[in-house]
């Protein structure tokens, strides 16, 4: 199984988001768009055979992202997924289901959107559990309506595609793809989004608008959602956080983190 996602200056996340992915793929791609912290050492160090790239690209920008991610996609054989750092894949086991599902092209993820509540904002985590374990509070992104969705697209943000393909095919953002629609209920894919949500949170949503040219920014739903200050990120999380309740009180997400394997790296 191969792992493919890009990055920029991600040193936050990286080392939760390695640890829980690393043991469950046997290969991956990480695409570096010109990180200046220590995101590449962080990688080097806890994923040593995963290949480090430097992207093609100069700005961060569609559809220039998809087609890179595609290509490689197509050079890859195999189960295969692209993530990106906010993104965390939860199942009892991985490896086991990709086995069980067989000649199925692909499949995709249910979305969880991960929210911290008020209260937990500031809390150090611990960085040698996973952050599943620490953070379990949000909302299953069908428990709103279907056309409101935290990146503003007009579909199910987090319906990410596991598969063996050669490409996924996808549209803008790669919320669609061209291979399937189904969902597994039991597979779900951990948007941490709005979670771990202090400073160090807020910085790395502020930072993706450095990354864009001018005319990325001149489109209105997305400067809505990333051309944005520390000011307006508090009126979103709060517009996010009054949808969250704790997600192991839902049965199946329960049994999906409580289960799931993942060995020390």
């Amino acid at each position: 199984m191969h792992l493919i996602s890009h990055f920029y200056n991600e040193e936050f996340l990286l080392p939760f988001w390695l640890k829980h992915h690393v043991p469950l793929f046997d290969h991956g791609i990480m695409v570096d768009y010109g990180s200046t912290d220590n995101s590449v050492d962080i990688i080097r160090e806890l994923a040593p055979n995963w290949e480090i790239r430097k992207t093609r690209n100069k700005f961060f920008v569609e559809p220039q992202i998809g087609d890179e991610m595609m290509d490689i996609e197509q050079s890859i054989k195999g189960w295969k997924i692209i993530l990106n750092t906010t993104e965390f894949i939860v199942h009892p086991d991985l490896r086991a289901y990709t086995k069980s599902v067989g000649v199925k092209k692909g499949i995709c993820t249910t979305g969880v959107i991960m929210e911290d509540k008020k209260e937990d904002r500031e809390v150090a985590l611990d960085p040698d559990r996973l952050l599943i374990d620490q953070k379990s509070w949000g909302y299953f992104e069908v428990d709103v309506l279907e056309k409101v969705s935290t990146t503003g697209c007009q579909a199910f943000s987090r319906a990410r595609l596991l598969h063996q393909v050669p490409k996924g095919g996808y549209s803008i953002g790669r919320h669609i793809n061209a291979v399937t629609k189904e969902q597994d209920p039991n597979l779900f894919l951990c948007w941490f989004g709005w979670s771990p949500f202090g400073q160090a949170g807020k910085d790395r949503k502020m930072q993706i608008q450095t990354k864009v040219n001018d005319k990325q920014r001149a489109i209105k739903q997305w400067a809505k959602c990333y051309v944005v200050d520390d000011k307006r990120l508090e009126e979103m999380y709060l517009e996010e956080e009054a949808r969250s309740y704790n997600l192991l009180n839902n049965a199946r997400y329960a049994k999906a983190v409580q289960r799931f394997v993942c060995k020390e790296i």
